[in-house]
């Protein structure tokens, strides 16, 4: 190592995963009890790209860019590519776990609310997360639109698992949990 911190000579492969999902994934988990709880969780119509990539996918290009001879400092996107909006996402995962429909907050209150309600947050010493935060918001407010024209060309990168079969792949988790 360097003073700088740097270690010379050293080979990396970086990987930006999209929003990842799947059993157990954070954009499961944090909808479910919106969509249980019939509270907002769709910002306006949601008919932008969610940017998701299926946590699967996501191992398939880390074991494919680790592979690679691509180890210095080449970075790589990892994401599914399917063009699904949240407003599909959030409807189907509702569909798959039984719950709901999704209820939308209009995109315009959202960005409003979400600075006001992390201040409130605290300055009143809340602990749980406000209805609308600025990060989620700036993820879910907008679209989420990744590449993976490098990974495909450079890594042969191919999802395994489409949209669909992720779905599949929920909704027998949620058969088996109910």
């Amino acid at each position: 190592m360097t003073l700088d911190g740097v270690a010379r000579g050293l080979k990396a492969t970086i990987v930006r995963p999209a929003n990842v999902f799947g059993v157990g994934s954070i954009w499961v988990n944090s909808f479910l009890p919106l969509l249980r709880e019939q509270k907002p969780c769709l910002m306006g119509s949601g008919e932008w790209d969610a940017g998701l990539v299926h946590v699967n996918n996501l191992v398939s290009i880390l074991i494919a860019a680790a592979r690679s001879k691509y180890t210095h400092g080449e970075v790589f996107i990892a994401a599914d590519g399917f063009g699904i909006t949240w407003k599909t996402y959030l409807n189907r995962l509702a569909q798959v776990a039984g719950l709901p429909a999704p209820k939308s907050l209009p995109n315009w209150l959202a960005r409003l609310l979400a600075p006001i309600l992390v201040w409130l947050g605290h300055l009143t010493g809340r602990k749980e997360r406000p209805l609308v935060t600025v990060q989620f918001y700036r993820l879910t407010g907008g679209t989420n639109e990744f590449s993976t024209d490098k990974s495909r060309r450079l890594l042969g990168y191919q999802p395994q698992v489409s949209f669909e079969q992720a779905m599949q792949e929920l909704a027998e988790h949620f058969a088996v949990s109910r």
